[in-house]
């Protein structure tokens, strides 16, 4: 587990103000700073992208689970009862897959996605 519970509250702090900070967008302030508002918003997609680097952690824990698939520990026999709340992926046989990189991704191209769409349905040149 190393240092996981670590980057796992970096991660949730950084998803946090990524939410802010698309929430925002939705809001008639951020129309009078509409750049600045899209540049805050693009840093916090790029913090989040970097605090998934969790991942690191998440596939030794996914490779763990594997290893001891019928064994009888959980997360608070384990010595961390907050685990219950990670997004942990799948791993097996040192694969990994649909890690927190890859939601974060995800959350980001629907983001880009909207932004895109908004602004050809708005004809703006934002």
């Amino acid at each position: 587990m190393r240092d996981a519970p670590e980057r796992w509250r970096a991660y949730e702090r950084e998803a946090k103000a990524l939410e802010a900070a698309y929430a925002y967008l939705r809001t008639a302030e951020a129309a009078r700073e509409w750049s600045a508002a899209i540049s805050r918003l693009v840093d916090a997609q790029d913090r989040t992208r970097a605090a998934a680097r969790y991942d690191e952690r998440a596939a030794d824990i996914a490779d763990a689970q594997y290893r001891h698939l019928y064994a009888d520990l959980g997360h608070t026999q384990a010595g961390y009862p907050e685990a219950k709340d990670w997004h942990i992926g799948d791993g097996f046989g040192g694969y990994f897959r649909d890690g927190l990189t890859a939601k974060v991704d995800r959350l980001l191209k629907e983001q880009e996605q909207h932004l895109a769409k908004v602004r050809r349905l708005s004809g703006t040149a934002h």
